[in-house]
């Protein structure tokens, strides 16, 4: 696991101060909170499945990071003097293609009171620019058709997106270098 930070303070359409950080492994307790915050709902948008808890495989998987085939930056506020997150984004390298083009697959939590805020598409952006410097030049992410919120997002987001139906789940497909 390589040490890697990333920081960037930023303000949510609200008004509301937030701050963009890389994931640290002592964000285990951090994340087990934000997936109490989730209704059964997001995290059935989540994972696709209901599901009870994190286990130690998640939060490992989620926190040992090596920030080039998979990264983690997380959206944190200031709650009487701590520190809690609202949000997390994440890719994981998926594949180049045969012109050499590396392909990452991106996922989204963000705590049920913090969506519709802008949340998103600012975690999106910021994962881009990361992202980029890492020599990916596409992001793809499962999504299912009723999650409308976030195919409103990846329509909102500026990319070119493409998308096709796998299985009843929207693939969505989209090039982040710059135009």
């Amino acid at each position: 696991m390589k040490d890697f930070s990333y920081s960037a303070d930023a303000v949510l359409k609200d008004g509301t101060p937030v701050s963009i950080r890389s994931i640290r492994p002592d964000d285990k307790p951090r994340l087990v909170e934000l997936f109490q915050r989730l209704s059964a709902r997001s995290i059935y948008f989540r994972f696709f499945h209901s599901k009870q808890r994190l286990t130690e495989g998640d939060l490992a998987e989620l926190t040992e990071l090596d920030f080039d085939h998979r990264a983690a930056l997380a959206a944190t506020v200031r709650e009487n003097g701590d520190e809690r997150v609202i949000g997390v984004i994440r890719y994981t390298l998926v594949a180049s293609s045969l012109v050499g083009r590396l392909r990452a697959e991106v996922n989204f939590a963000v705590t049920d009171e913090h969506q519709g805020r802008g949340l998103g598409k600012l975690l999106l952006r910021h994962l881009v620019l990361f992202a980029r410097g890492r020599g990916i030049a596409d992001f793809e992410a499962y999504v299912l058709p009723e999650n409308r919120r976030m195919l409103a997002l990846f329509d909102g987001s500026g990319f070119a997106i493409s998308r096709n139906v796998e299985s009843g789940v929207i693939h969505i497909r989209f090039p982040i270098e710059k135009g």
